[in-house]
């Protein structure tokens, strides 16, 4: 499941920036694999504080109707500093995915959350410490759309750009994030601001060693080297 992470906090959204980010979410997302129909995931967090709630809106609206016009299904992770209230997130954003994170965030009325991260202090794997996520139904009896199951592993060097689709699983600064589906299995994802990471149980997607990438809007291209243990979407 992949999700695109925002820049560090304080970043400041603006209408233009969703069309571009999610331009970009939708592109590499697909380049890398991954079958339309699945959720790739908006991370609303750490937004500068005096940003008005309307831009918030444009910014997160604008993403989404670029992830959705390429045959995604677009969801919001709702973090700390989203500065839209439980309401203005149910109205106003052109989504019914919803991702709780493990920071003090405001319910979602009506709707509720499909997915819910819990932080515990000392929680790791392999000495890798994690955050866990429990996919549930929502009030309406919607949930998290996965992928089916395969195995790969194979080593993958990406170029990063901010705002860009990371498509391997990296560990960086020691933070993974694991996603957990109640009946299909656990796998880890990487947590790292400004990129984007994939998470899901047993994600069957494929990173090509020579993905093509578009560049992003800002930010210095930064190169990482990991192990891409997903595999290739039928």
């Amino acid at each position: 499941m992949p999700v695109q992470h925002v820049a560090r906090e304080g970043w400041s959204p603006t209408k233009q920036l969703g069309t571009t980010y999610g331009r970009n979410a939708a592109a590499h997302v697909f380049d890398i694999g991954f079958p339309r129909g699945i959720n790739v995931w908006l991370d609303l967090e750490g937004v500068k504080p005096s940003t008005s709630h309307g831009v918030v809106i444009d910014y997160c609206n604008a993403w989404i109707a670029e992830v959705a016009s390429a045959g995604f299904v677009p969801g919001v992770y709702v973090g700390a500093k989203a500065v839209l209230s439980g309401e203005e997130i149910f109205w106003r954003l052109q989504t019914k995915h919803f991702w709780r994170s493990g920071s003090k965030v405001p319910d979602i009325p009506h709707r509720g959350y499909q997915l819910i991260q819990k932080i515990i202090r000392g929680d790791d794997v392999g000495g890798i410490d994690i955050d866990r996520n429990l996919t549930v139904n929502d009030n309406f009896g919607q949930s998290v759309l996965w992928l089916s199951q395969k195995a790969a592993i194979e080593p993958v060097t990406e170029v990063v750009t901010q705002g860009v689709i990371e498509v391997v699983t990296q560990v960086e600064r020691g933070r993974v994030a694991a996603c957990r589906g109640a009946a299909l299995g656990d796998r880890a994802g990487v947590v790292g601001a400004g990129r984007t990471s994939i998470h899901g149980p047993q994600c069957p997607m494929t990173a090509r060693d020579q993905a093509k990438r578009a560049p992003g809007p800002a930010g210095a291209e930064r190169r990482h080297t990991a192990t891409n243990a997903a595999a290739r979407a039928s």
